[in-house]
């Protein structure tokens, strides 16, 4: 007997308008409150705050321990992003060992001023959000759920909230099944969600999930294996006036500078080439 399609799960990114105006451990504790409003209960957090990959700055996670000596059951060393050395940082999301919360919170709290982290990820879950998809954002660890950022930028602390749920749709929908009351109910206690969007993941075939053909996949995959073998000769005939230091050493460099005009060093640099 015929039954259709098999059913595919999709992943759904709902980003949430965040301020910095707002205490970063007030939007924690909103969003905890989110899920015990629910019948979903108490929710996991996993959390990862990382120092500076730069030497000689000063350290949040020696702050920490200094006042919570429990939490350095959490430390370690670990590459984040393109960082190219390793990072002191203060974790449970690879173990999911739970944390005192009214610690973390206390900690949330005095960011940045007393705890002046380079990143900081807090993500929300629980088992009805689904397990783990490759292809998520590695702040959650690839899980679904309620992920709040606030990082280190040259302009000044950057905060972000998402929601990423999971739906199950076959190719022949055209239009995907809502989320289940409790999840929708939580998205709208974090605050004005903006659009939601697919997010492409991988199945356990390593393929991404969506409508993009093979065809158009092993295309890039042709151009991109192009453009790195021959990385050397385009950066050499962009004839750029000035080599770029080791990512290393620019991290390093102009630490203090947060803010200020960049246009007049721009224009100096540039209208001389036209």
């Amino acid at each position: 007997m015929y039954h259709g399609p098999a059913p595919m799960r999709i992943a759904l990114h709902t980003p949430i308008a965040a301020t910095r105006k707002e205490p970063l451990a007030e939007v924690a504790r909103k969003n905890s409150a989110a899920f015990l409003n629910t019948e979903l209960g108490e929710p996991l957090i996993r959390f990862t705050f990382s120092d500076s990959p730069a030497a000689g700055t000063v350290s949040a996670i020696d702050r920490v321990l200094k006042r919570y000596p429990a939490m350095e059951q959490y430390l370690t060393n670990r590459k984040l992003g393109n960082v190219l050395t390793d990072v002191r940082i203060l974790s449970n999301a690879l173990s999911d060992e739970p944390a005192d919360y009214a610690t973390l919170e206390a900690i949330a709290a005095g960011v940045p001023r007393s705890y002046p982290f380079h990143a900081v990820a807090l993500h929300f879950c629980t088992p009805e959000f689904g397990g783990r998809l490759i292809g998520l954002p590695p702040t959650g660890h690839s899980y679904l759920g309620v992920i709040l950022t606030d990082n280190w930028w040259v302009s000044g602390r950057q905060r972000a909230l998402s929601v990423y749920t999971v739906v199950e749709a076959s190719e022949s929908d055209k239009k995907l099944p809502p989320n289940p009351p409790s999840l929708d109910s939580i998205i709208e206690a974090c605050g004005k969600a903006k659009k939601t969007v697919q997010l492409p993941i991988l199945t356990p075939e390593g393929t991404l999930t969506g409508s993009i053909p093979p065809a158009n996949i092993d295309a890039v995959k042709g151009i991109t294996a192009d453009y790195r073998t021959r990385i050397n000769e385009i950066a050499e005939a962009a004839a750029m006036p000035n080599t770029l230091p080791p990512m290393a050493q620019a991290l390093a460099s102009n630490l203090g500078v947060l803010a200020g005009p960049r246009k007049p060093a721009l224009e100096a640099a540039f209208k001389p080439l036209g």
